[in-house]
Parts: structure tokens; sequence; C-alpha cells
């Protein structure tokens, strides 16, 4: 191996000494330099157009340049200087920025926007209240939370009275939602508004954002909407109260209109000035609140001949009638074949909805009228006329289409639509009930002043009969709502489930008709309903009485405060009870109220412009109405159902089937359902009927006779419960029509296996069987005592130093007694004296 200075032998420096090569001192700058200028020109390029980037975008963000158009938008929305909150001193817990945020300030033009922030959006004081809220179990989707939302001052001082109200009567949580603007505390919002928290226990919710007062229209949009997204998952309101007037901010009314409907969340918007109309909004509870937009009705007038001048009226009360706030209802006449001129005239110029003049030039609202023109006949059978009535409407979804009759005679207050809208969440759809409303077949807007029969005077309960000792505080004179199996055809609206009921209920009732007919033993049936009303109110009288159905009566004074005015002196018999009239007599069965339409005779007679009103009774509609809670008895609270008295069809009290009852009643009422056969003097006799009746008796008893007289039933299968389909009554008939006939399985059966009859309770009877209360009291204490003597042969039961004493054997068990305190062998020998 060579030698290391021997490694490149044939290089001849190789001897030659390290000095030579000793490298030159140079100029450090100039070596710089040198390696400059080794990069290409390119990149230095790069380089300077990077950092003149990077620095342009600097200064935009930092508001420090007003370089392109980042700086230059007028009329537009300008840049914030910073996104992140500022810190406490410990750097955890982010605080409110106080002021307003930084902006670009070089535009003049943009300067003089007032609203220009458009950042992201912070909710500062909005968690604290959505977490305080647990007690009010908003995390589930039905509860009783109710949302009062303001964006407005001037909205709020509108709203927050209404609220303070329903908070008051304790039927909700009342929760209070700031969204708008201002920068006013919510202390000082409660003052300035007289609200304090002792009377009125609402929750407050700041969903103010962030630079809320300079924020522009589209970020406080956006915050309305993501506050509401909020406040849905921590609370669920089942409905929203909001200012429904210009007052309110536009923004805030389009962008939570919007939102809730994502979350089918009622808007309930309250037209400007009308607070004091919407009163009775706060005597709801949330389930009805919930149900504001459910409700579809349909308004059918039936027009008899000869009714030109009384059906102008109608129509001009219900054109004047307030519907502000709640969707309007449907409108179908049925017209006369020989509908006069002059009703035809107004009908052309009739508008439905009511609209203003300027609504009315809007080519694209179409009036929303229905006409119905019957065709001549000769005069038809009370059948034929019943049957053609009832179809003539159907409802397309039976728990939320109802159907509203009136009669070409009424004239209707403008409270009518809030009164039964009202009264229609109230009774139909609250889910807060004892029991449901399945027994409550419609509610009347007319007070009645006869019986059925239409010669007998009617007299209205008094307070002492409604079921609530909270309301013997009113005088006795006050009117009552009450109950009544009674049908009515003047005003009266019948709900969906009921009406489709009642078309299947006439559809058997005819098909048994002609079977009886066929059979040669039908007979004249007696009427017990005036000529005065339509002959479907005979049918619908029996399935009142055969399901234990009734009507709601709103018990209004017969005062200028009543629902509707019915002109029973213009009244006529209906149409297949009336007799063709003659030639002679044809000018005196005209409506009355013609005299007063200008006729062609009338020549050579200056008349007037305008006519008079119809009829002899000035329209409820063209005098000032009071509020709609000012019109009803007890302050504008409805009674609930239970509460509420109820009359059979001939005008006694009777137990309503809406009160909760025990196990004994019930008993009770099976017992004497059973009497029908016995007791026949039952319903001829019915003065001697006690208050004490319940109306499911009376329904059960008739149920067995329609079924054996009228159903084609055998007295077997009358006694035999039947299963009852909603909207079918079907079960009420037994003749063959290709359908089975379904039977309830019976709850007691005998040794055969065969239907046990009932028996009076008096016998000790249960729905389990017979049963001796004294034997089997008896039967329970000798077993008490059998298990007692075995507890205390084995030494259980007794404490070991109370073993001889009055009530030992009751005492607590011995392990539980003992407690360490006494050994077994103790309480062995404690036993065996006791026992000795």
């Amino acid at each position: 191996m060579p030698h290391p200075s021997r490694i490149y032998p044939s290089d001849e420096e190789l001897g030659k000494r390290n000095d030579d090569y000793r490298p030159k001192r140079v100029n450090s700058w100039l070596g710089w330099r040198a390696r400059l200028m080794q990069y290409r020109k390119r990149r230095i390029v790069a380089l300077l157009a990077a950092g003149f980037f990077i620095w342009l975008i600097w200064t935009s963000i930092l508001g420090s340049s007003s370089i392109g158009p980042l700086g230059h938008q007028v009329g537009k929305v300008a840049r914030i200087v910073t996104n992140t909150p500022e810190l406490q001193d410990d750097g955890t817990n982010p605080v409110e920025p106080k002021g307003p945020p930084p902006r670009i300030t070089d535009d003049e033009a943009l300067q003089a926007v007032e609203h220009y922030f458009s950042g992201p959006i912070r909710f500062f004081r909005l968690a604290d209240s959505l977490h305080a809220i647990a007690k009010t179990f908003g995390h589930r989707t039905s509860n009783r939370n109710v949302l009062f939302a303001v964006a407005n001052l001037k909205s709020a001082g509108t709203l927050l009275p209404m609220a303070c109200e329903m908070a008051q009567s304790k039927r909700n949580f009342v929760h209070i939602a700031i969204m708008g603007r201002d920068d006013l505390t919510l202390q000082e919002l409660k003052e300035i508004n007289g609200i304090n928290d002792k009377d009125c226990s609402m929750y407050w919710h700041d969903a103010r954002p962030d630079y809320s007062r300079w924020s522009t229209d589209g970020r406080m949009s956006v915050s309305v909407s993501a506050g509401l997204n909020h406040m849905n998952q921590y609370m669920h309101p089942q409905a929203i109260f909001v200012d429904g007037s210009d007052q309110e901010d536009a923004y805030f009314s389009k962008s939570i209109t919007k939102k809730a409907n994502t979350y089918d969340i009622p808007i309930i918007k309250i037209p400007d000035g009308r607070v004091d109309d919407f009163r009775w909004a706060t005597r709801l509870d949330s389930g009805s609140l919930n149900a504001w937009y459910k409700p579809v009705v349909d308004i059918l007038v039936h027009t008899p001949p000869k009714t030109s001048g009384s059906l102008i009226r109608l129509l001009r009360s219900l054109e004047k009638a307030d519907y502000s706030g709640l969707p309007p209802p449907r409108l179908t006449i049925d017209l006369p074949p020989d509908a006069e001129e002059s009703t035809k005239d107004f009908i052309n110029k009739f508008v439905w909805p009511p609209r203003s003049v300027e609504e009315q030039k809007d080519p694209r609202k179409r009036n929303e009228l229905r006409l119905n023109h019957r065709i001549a006949r000769e005069q038809v059978s009370p059948e034929d006329a019943s049957a053609r009535f009832i179809e003539s409407f159907y409802p397309s979804k039976t728990s939320d289409s109802h159907v509203l009759l009136l009669s070409a005679h009424a004239d209707l207050s403008p409270r009518w639509y809030h009164y039964l809208y009202y009264t229609m969440l109230q009774h139909h759809y609250s889910p807060y009930q004892l029991i449901k409303p399945t027994q409550l077949a419609g509610i009347s807007l007319e007070n009645p002043s006869l019986h059925l029969d239409g010669s007998t005077s009617f007299k209205s309960p008094a307070v002492a009969d409604v079921q609530d000792e909270w309301y013997s505080k009113y005088s006795e004179d006050s009117a009552v709502p009450f109950l009544w199996q009674a049908p009515n055809a003047n005003a009266v609206l019948y709900f969906g489930d009921k009406w489709a009921e009642l078309q299947s209920f006439l559809t058997h009732r005819l098909v048994a008709s002609d079977h009886a007919k066929a059979a040669g033993g039908s007979s004249p049936k007696k009427k017990l309903i005036s000529s005065t009303q339509p002959a479907w109110t005979e049918y619908l009288l029996e399935l009142l009485r055969v399901r234990s159905y009734a009507l709601l009566y709103p018990g209004t004074s017969d005062s200028s405060d009543a629902l509707v005015t019915v002109h029973h002196d213009l009244s006529r018999p209906a149409e297949e009870f009336d007799k063709p009239p003659s030639d002679s007599d044809s000018t005196d069965e005209s409506d009355s109220s013609e005299a007063f339409v200008p006729r062609l005779e009338d020549q050579g007679i200056l008349l007037a412009a305008e006519s008079l009103p119809f009829g002899d009774a000035q329209p409820a509609s063209q005098a000032a109405t009071p509020p709609l809670h000012a019109l009803l008895p007890f302050d504008g609270e409805l009674p609930e159902l239970p509460h509420i008295p109820m009359l059979s069809y001939d005008g006694h009290l009777v137990k309503s089937p809406f009160v909760v009852r025990s196990t004994e009643e019930l008993i009770e009422e099976e017992y004497q359902a059973s009497l029908s056969e016995d007791d026949a003097d039952a319903d001829a006799n019915p003065s001697s009927r006690s208050s004490t009746t319940s109306a499911a008796v009376l329904a059960s008893r008739f149920a067995r006779s329609f079924r054996t007289t009228t159903g084609g039933c055998s007295s077997a299968d009358a006694t035999r419960a039947r299963k009852v389909l909603p909207g079918s009554a079907r079960d009420l008939f037994c003749f063959d029509d290709g359908t089975d006939n379904q039977f309830e399985e019976p709850s007691r059966l005998d040794q055969h296996g065969e239907p046990m009859a009932p028996v009076d309770p008096k016998d000790s009877w249960t729905r389990w069987g017979e049963v001796d209360e004294e034997v089997e009291k008896a039967r329970s204490e000798e077993a008490r005592r059998e298990r007692e003597a075995k507890d205390r042969a084995m030494g259980k039961g007794i404490k070991w130093q109370d073993v001889g004493k009055p009530g030992w054997e009751r005492l607590p068990t011995v392990e539980e007694a003992a407690g360490g305190r006494a050994s077994g062998d103790e309480v062995a020998e404690a036993v065996q004296a006791a026992n000795a």
C-alpha cells in the first residue's frame, strides 16, 4: 500500500508546498454581489411580485389602504378590520366588543352609510338565557313554549302587553326574543314598557348579534334566521307571535317567516292596531296555537226561493266581518232555480274573500266565490231533499275540513269568525283536554229562543249549572255557554268527521227506509223538529241521540252583542215541506225585504241612491262592535268542556259525556243503560228524568231501540256491542249490504261462552263478574291472617323487643328491626313465647 503522500504519484505538483496555493483575500461585498448575479432575472421579478401581492392583501385587511375595489365600494358592504373577539385577562372567555366596528374611512360616500357592517355573526347574550329554560321541556318537540319575537322597539311596545297577559293566564311558558338593532338592555326595555318580573313571569332572550346597531340588512336577516335556529334547538316554540304592521323591520318579518316555515312553526301576525281584538289568543294553550292554520272552513249558504233581500243582507254582513290575521273561509252559495235578477246583479259584483279596492284591481287575485244553481224540479220528498243537501259538501280532510251552514235569514256580527276560530282552537284542537272532544259535533253561532218544535220557549242554563265553583263569582244572570243535543241549520259549524259520519248515516238510513217500505212495515215517524228547519235535521237529530253528540252554543245575550241575528219573522217552511204557491198568493209569499229593492213599476217616484237596511233590524255589522273578549261571558274565558252544562234534545239537564267518571260510575251507567226494555217510560216521560242521568245512558238506550225499530236488527243483535269505525254509521244497521257485521268481543262471558247480561250494581256486579263485597272482604282478611301467622312461625315481621305488645304482628321484619341488636336465638325464643 503506498504512502498517503504518494496517492497521486503521477501529479508532478504533488510535492510542492501548500503555501503557493493559499487563496487571496477578496472584498466580502463583491462576493455577495457576485452570488446575487447568479440568480435568474425572472426569479427576482417573481419575488418582487409576490411581495407586492402580500403587501396589498395585508393593507386591505387592516383597512390602511383603499387600493382597488376593496376600499372603493360605494353603496355596498364595507370590509371589517378584524374578526377576532377580544379576550379577558386570563385569555379564555371572549368579551363582546363595545362601540362601532372600524370601517374604511377613505370613501366619503361609504361613511354616509349607517348600516355598513357585514362580518361574521356572534351571539354573546343568547346562550345563557337558552341554557336557563331547561325546566320548560324545550328539548321536546311538543311542549308549552310560545315565543314573542320583535325587532323594532315600537313593535315591542305592541306585543309585550299581549305576552304579559298570556303569561298571567299560566297556560304556557312565554318567551320574549329581542332580535333588532337597538342597543337598549333588557332591563331598560322592561322599564320603558312597564313590565316587571313579578307580575309577568316570562323568559327573556337577547338574540341581537354583535355590532347589531351598525349591521347591514343582509347581516341582520341572517342573524334572525340563525337566532331562531338556536332557539328552536333549545325551545321548540309551538307558535311565534310577531307584529304584522309596517312598523316592524322588513328584514325581520321576511326572515323569521321563512325560517319558521322550514320548522313548521306557525307565525301569528297581529294586524296593525288590532292587539285588543286578538286578546282572546292569549287564553289559548300552546297546542291550540300550534293549530292556527290547520282549520279549513267552507261556508255553505242554502238560499230558498223568494229570499233575494235576505241573501243580499247576509252577503253584506259576511263582507263586513273581520277576517284579519286569520286564513279566510271559502264561500259557496246554493241558488234556487228561480233566482231574482237583483240577486244575480249583486253576486256579479260580489268579490270573495273581501279585498280592498287596490287589491281588487290586481289581476293575479281571483274571485274565489263558488255558486251552485239548483235545477227546477217538482216538489221533492224530504228524503231526496236531505240527500241532495248533505252530498253538496264532503270534507277533504275530516280532521281539519269543516262546513259552516248559514241561513239566508242570518245577519252576522263582525266578530263571528274570531269567535268561531277561538272556540275551534280551544275545544277541537287543544291536546291538553282531560277527555278528547269526540262527542262534540259542532259549534253554533245562534242562541236558541225556541225548542226544536218551534213553539215552546227555550230557557238557557244558569251559572249555577256550570260544573266549576270558579264561575260562581259571576252574576246569576250571566249568560252561560252550554251543550245541546239539538241540530241547527241557521248558523252552525259542523266538524268534518261528524259531517262524514252524517253522510254515512243518511246513506244507510235511506236504505233501511227502502227495506221497510218494501216489507210493508214502514210507518210515519213522529216529527220532532219544526217544519221551518230542513228535513235533514231530523236525521241529524237521530245521529246526535244515538252517539251522544252535542253542539256547543255560545251563551251570549240576546242584545246587540249577539254573534248572529236570525230574522225568524221572515222564515217560511222548508222547500220539501212547503206547498207549491198558487197564482193568487204568490206575491204574498215573497220575502218581505223585497219591498226595499227598487222595481220597474216605481216609475215617477224618486228613490234614494242607496237602499235602506234589509229587514226590521239594523245589521249587526253596521254597529260599533266591542272586542270579542268583551262580548263573551266570563270575561272571554271559555269554560272547559267538562264544566259546561249539557242539555238533552228535549231541553233537560243531563250528565255530560266529557266529565271524567270513576269505575263505579261507569258500572252504574252500564246498568242503567240495560234498563231500556224494563223502563219503558224512560223516554216517554223525560220531565221525570233527573239531572244526574248520563247522556251516555240515554244514547245507549236509544241506540238499542233504533237498531231494532229502524236498523233492521234483531233483539239479540241490538244488545251486542258493535265496532264503531271513524266516519261510519254502519254499526247502527243490520241489513245485508255485503259488509260483515263486526261485533266487539264481550267483556263478560258465562260458563258456556255466551255474553253475560248486566246486573244491578247493588248486587256488587263488576266488569269481571259477580262479587259479594262482604264475602270478598272477609276472604281478604282471612288470607292476611294466614300470611301473618306463617311469618310469625318463621320469625318474620316482628321486633324481638316488641313481641307480645299490641300490634306487634304489623311491625317491620326482623332483619330490618333487629339491625344486629338481637341474635337469631333471641328472636326465636321471643316468637315461641308469643305463639304460646
